[in-house]
């Protein structure tokens, strides 16, 4: 690993000098990105071993989670007046397919067992969420949307409940969830690609510090959609990279970190960014890790005493918005004091799923939510669907962190090593949620987040996997 490292470290020196040189950012990136594949040829061979050892089992279920993560990329932009003229084009038509194949994978995956997870457990408040917004409709200013899409979510719930049905112990559950994340890693393929092959396209010229920020091309990809995407990557690496003992395999994760870094920083997503800050802080605090926690604390208050990096830090944050865009979260306080006004003449039972937001505060513009969830959830489903939607994470959070405090010094360490990535990805996840409208419907955000409540219900069934010999292992 130290030649590797050193590599690395000329290979970062090199993109400094010819940046320096004036040679511009995607060419830069391309010639580094030659470099560093030829003196680690072997990389996409391991790349290709680590998917196929976790495609071994399940394929059918496997394939349904990847269509579902499949249809939420955005593969045009239409405005709210081409949604009303031909509301399902060819890439509608196309989604509706692939959900449709996911929902059909999972009712015919779908066991008894499955209806335990369904009923008895913190899922039975995702399906009443879900219920109530495919009943919706009935009042809905635009049901065929709302049915549409509380459909879209049900699927999701339906799907994951045959995937933990399916599992028998950590190591089935951990290869579901390793296919989520290879998603991520292709989304992270195509944004590099978008930033090398079509720069005036991903790069966008603003005001933030560097001038530009960060979108996918290919799928669609906003700013803030981008820095989740990494993030996710960025805690993910790490954690992989702890989980193996085979060098072929940590350099491949150390080139998962390396490269998400780079687009982390350039998207600018300021929940993610904080959301990663604080899932790191969390997995240490868990793990004990007092030496790297002290020395985060200090660089972090020494970076911040330091009068030009806090100057430099300011403006990184606030992404060249005035004082009057930054004091309105860029104008989503606005938007949370119509939907709160709108929220109190139908407390109740909202104005839809889906559409109470995107039709009936925003006016159906392209836009599909408030970017603030609990806003989104309380406009749309009133407190019939906003009290399961909050049980169902809260509930989350008290099963994961009740199984780590009181089994976590009798699980084995690598176990210990996966519950407290899970709960560092919730972290992420809450943040994330704040400012988006994630964890609401059929989104990566909710996918994934369904994919944690079925792990926290298998940490529970299994007394925090306390018993389990069948560990990840590489």
């Amino acid at each position: 690993m130290t030649s590797y490292f050193v590599i690395t470290g000329y290979l970062v020196a090199l993109t400094l000098v010819l940046l320096f040189a004036g040679v511009t950012m995607p060419v830069t990136l391309s010639i580094i990105a030659f470099i560093y594949l030829v003196l680690n040829s072997g990389i996409i061979a391991t790349s290709v071993g680590i998917f196929r050892r976790y495609l071994a089992n399940e394929k059918l279920l496997k394939l349904g989670l990847v269509l579902l993560f499949s249809s939420i990329m955005l593969w045009r932009v239409r405005l709210g007046a081409e949604f009303e003229a031909a509301p399902v084009d060819t890439v509608a038509g196309f989604r509706i397919l692939q959900i449709a194949i996911a929902l059909l994978i999972g009712i015919v995956r779908f066991r008894k067992s499955a209806f335990n997870y369904l009923i008895f457990s913190v899922f039975t408040f995702v399906l009443i969420y879900s219920c109530i917004g495919v009943l919706s409709a009935l009042y809905s200013s635009a049901p065929m949307y709302t049915l549409y899409k509380a459909t879209e979510t049900l699927t999701d719930v339906i799907l994951v409940a045959s995937i933990l049905a399916s599992c028998h112990n950590l190591n089935e559950f951990i290869e579901f969830f390793a296919i989520a994340i290879g998603v991520f890693l292709l989304l992270e393929i195509t944004i590099w690609l978008g930033m090398l092959f079509a720069p005036q396209l991903a790069l966008k010229p603003g005001k933030s510090l560097f001038g530009r920020q960060l979108r996918g091309v290919l799928p669609v990809l906003n700013p803030n959609k981008v820095g989740f995407v990494s993030a996710v990557l960025v805690l993910a690496a790490p954690f992989g990279f702890l989980l193996t003992r085979l060098r072929k395999e940590r350099i491949f994760y150390m080139t998962v970190l390396l490269a998400s870094l780079p687009v982390f920083i350039l998207a600018q997503s300021r929940t993610s960014l904080a959301g990663v800050f604080f899932a790191v802080l969390v997995f240490l605090i868990l793990n004990k890790q007092i030496k790297w926690i002290v020395a985060m604390c200090v660089l972090t208050g020494l970076l911040l005493v330091c009068s030009e990096f806090g100057t430099i830090m300011v403006d990184y944050l606030r992404k060249g918005e005035n004082p009057e865009m930054i004091g309105t979260l860029t104008g989503r306080t606005v938007a949370w004091e119509y939907a709160w006004e709108m929220f109190k003449k139908s407390p109740i039972l909202g104005y839809g799923f889906a559409s109470g937001a995107r039709f009936d505060v925003l006016g159906g513009s392209s836009m599909i939510g408030l970017h603030g969830s609990i806003f989104d959830v309380l406009v749309n489903l009133g407190l019939v669907g906003t009290i399961p939607w909050l049980s169902a994470i809260i509930g989350t959070w008290i099963q994961l962190l009740f199984v780590f405090f009181k089994h976590s010094k009798r699980m084995l360490p690598r176990v210990r090593l996966v519950h407290t990535f899970m709960l560092s990805m919730v972290v992420l996840l809450t943040f994330r949620a704040v400012t988006a409208t994630a964890l609401v419907m059929h989104d990566m955000e909710f996918v994934l987040f369904l994919l944690l409540v079925g792990y926290a219900q298998m940490a529970m069934r299994s007394r925090g996997f306390v018993d389990s010999r069948t560990v990840p292992t590489t």
